[in-house]
């Protein structure tokens, strides 16, 4: 089949820089046009680099594939960059549905689809290729079954762990995506989701859709189990060009036959100290003691590490009451809980007198523990709250301030947060960090901050005026000493101080033999408490080192 040509390229006169069109070639073109495209979603998405040209934007003429009796399909959508990290890679979005036959196409680049830092455009560039797109690609099949599937989900199923699916259909040619969902319909909790996607198939070309679910489960005795199959004929579910066609839906419906895990009617009843309103700042305090609604045995306690790291503490550090009600994890002479860093997290495993575990926070249907969390200050170093001191008496607050009390630069760790609080411990707002004011690494001996956060994340600055007593409380690890791998965090710090309200002045109650100055240091009035402020022009004075108001 001879294939025809569609573009006919003016001869550009010479001289006429801005008309001009420049020599280009598109690189590494994806689909590749050495390869026949046997499957319809491939055309979705064109990608390419620009070779041999430094500085060449798009314009809003877009690439079209032509077929052999001249029908186009246009890109709706281009994008230059599009990760990122490549000024010469484009790419262009098509829409599938429009291809509508096999045969011999061209991808053909307009003329002035680029634009060079010259002001040239681009010469047109044509691309031949073939397409044996499947004429069944996307459709609904009447006929569509399943011939066979391993393992057989029509029977109880156990324990899967790797498993292989082997799935075999009258229509394996056309199907590309697989996905498998597992739902425990008695929990309503879905299990996993697995996927396969099997390239290289042509038409008529029947080999088994085969795939391995990773990860290990169990499938519970009393329960039962939904598996969806989904068949799409595409690499996706959905694509730039909208969603995928399904080729169809399967079902299967099976039980669960291990006998489910057994737990303790047993309670936690009480944790000491409270995590909700105690932080450990000192090695006393990390003596732990859980209360139980019956006699257990905790066999097992541990605070996770970083990168799937568990630290186990020995027998020695767990004792119990007479009846085994109430068990203490002491942890005040152990040498990790000194380095701890800003969370000390403790999980407790347990079992009652027959053995029975009892069901905690984690692990349903397994293994379960107790967790508890508690903010630390152990091997942590202080920080100093410059402004507003400890105890001072302002007009009003507009900035907080905080330093380093080694003087070694700190980072601000974006894990602890700083509230203010009024005199009834209601959270006006919490401290919003200013990343502008600072370097790239966050980094300084002391830190500002002049925005506060509400609990709906408006921020706005700081301007607290209202009279009243208040509190600045930065929670344990607000800030990191130090590198990656020898850090420790800020310790938590609780500071009060009182804003007095008012135009900047504290009215004071005259003192009998009290002096009153004017603000240039003039004495305006002696014993104050006979003769009467009232007797002063309105205005502002300073009485004993106070200033005051007189209305």
């Amino acid at each position: 089949m001879r294939l025809k040509s569609f573009i006919a390229v003016s001869a550009i006169a010479a001289g006429v820089a801005e008309c001009a069109a420049f020599e280009w070639e598109p690189l590494i073109t994806q689909p590749n046009p050495s390869v026949d495209v046997a499957q319809l979603y491939q055309l979705a998405s064109l990608s390419f680099h620009c070779n041999g040209i430094d500085g060449v934007e798009m314009t809003d003429i877009m690439p079209k594939w032509i077929d052999e009796d001249g029908n186009e399909v246009v890109a709706f959508s281009g994008e230059h960059d599009p990760w990122g990290w490549d000024a010469t890679e484009f790419q262009y979005n098509f829409d599938v549905n429009e291809f509508k036959s096999n045969g011999e196409y061209i991808l053909q680049f307009p003329e002035g689809m680029l634009l060079n830092a010259a002001g040239e455009k681009s010469a047109v560039v044509e691309i031949p290729y073939t397409f044996d797109i499947n004429d069944l690609a996307g459709a609904m099949f009447d006929d569509f079954r399943v011939i066979s599937i391993t393992p057989d989900l029509s029977q109880p199923q156990g324990f899967w762990s790797e498993q292989p699916v082997t799935v075999n259909t009258n229509h394996n040619d056309a199907v590309g995506l697989t996905t498998l969902q597992v739902i425990d319909k008695t929990t309503g909790e879905s299990m996993f989701i697995s996927s396969n996607f099997s390239t290289g198939r042509g038409l008529g070309d029947s080999s088994a859709i085969s795939w391995t679910c990773q990860g290990t489960f169990k499938f519970l005795e009393g329960h039962q189990y939904s598996a969806e199959f989904i068949f799409y004929n595409g690499s996706n579910d959905y694509t730039d060009a909208g969603p995928t066609p399904v080729v169809d839906r399967k079902t299967y419906e099976f039980t669960g036959k291990i006998e489910g895990f057994k737990y303790s009617d047993v309670e936690l009843l009480s944790v000491t100290p409270d995590p909700e309103f105690v932080t450990i700042s000192e090695p006393s305090q990390a003596v732990i003691t859980f209360k139980f609604s019956a006699p257990v045995t905790v066999y097992r306690a541990e605070t996770p590490l970083g990168q799937n790291g568990i630290v186990s503490y020995t027998s020695s550090c767990l004792s119990s009451n007479g009846d085994k009600t109430e068990w203490t994890l002491d942890l005040s002479d152990d040498e990790y809980v000194k380095t701890v860093d800003s969370m000390l997290s403790i999980y407790i495993y347990v079992r009652d007198e027959d053995g029975n575990q009892l069901k905690g926070d984690y692990g349903a249907e397994s293994e379960s523990c107790f967790i508890r969390e508690w903010q630390c200050d152990l091997g942590a170093k202080p920080i100093v709250l410059v402004s507003p001191a400890a105890g001072a008496r302002i007009d009003r607050l507009t900035e907080v301030v905080v330093k380093s009390e080694s003087g070694e630069p700190m980072t601000w760790s974006w894990n602890g947060e700083v509230n203010i609080m009024d005199e009834d411990g209601v959270i006006l707002g919490s401290l919003a960090f200013d990343e502008e004011k600072y370097s790239e690494d966050s980094s300084s001996v002391e830190f500002k901050f002049t925005k506060i956060m509400d609990d709906s994340w408006n921020i706005a600055p700081i301007d607290i005026s209202k009279a009243g007593n208040y509190t600045v409380v930065f929670s344990s690890g607000c800030f990191v000493f130090g590198s990656e791998f020898d850090s420790y965090y800020s310790r938590s710090l609780t500071s009060a101080f009182t804003i007095t309200g008012g135009s900047g002045v504290q009215s004071v109650a005259a003192a009998s033999g009290s002096i009153v100055y004017d603000l240039n240091g003039r004495i305006v009035l002696r014993n104050a408490a006979s003769s009467g402020l009232n007797k002063l022009p309105k205005g502002i004075y300073v009485m004993d080192g106070k200033k005051l108001v007189v209305k």
